[in-house]
């Protein structure tokens, strides 16, 4: 990574494998150009909104096609 590399957070709703549509689509696009031209991304998304019993929120760290992804869940 260059000093001229952008350190980037992709915020989007859903993301795939599980959500398939066009920000989705837009984001995961976005995230592996990026990272193809030595930029570092990130994907935050909302994975549910209605994950298991109690309050709160929960996450979970992935990765899908090498992009970094944290998938939130709401209860």
């Amino acid at each position: 990574m260059t000093d001229s590399a952008l350190k980037s957070v992709i915020l989007v709703h859903g993301f795939p494998p599980r959500h398939l549509a066009g920000a989705e689509i837009y984001a995961y696009r976005m995230a592996k150009w990026l990272l193809q031209h030595g930029h570092t991304a990130h994907v935050l998304c909302i994975e549910s909104v209605n994950a298991g019993t109690g309050d709160g929120l929960r996450f979970i760290d992935d990765v899908h096609d090498q992009i970094p992804v944290r998938r939130l869940y709401f209860n």
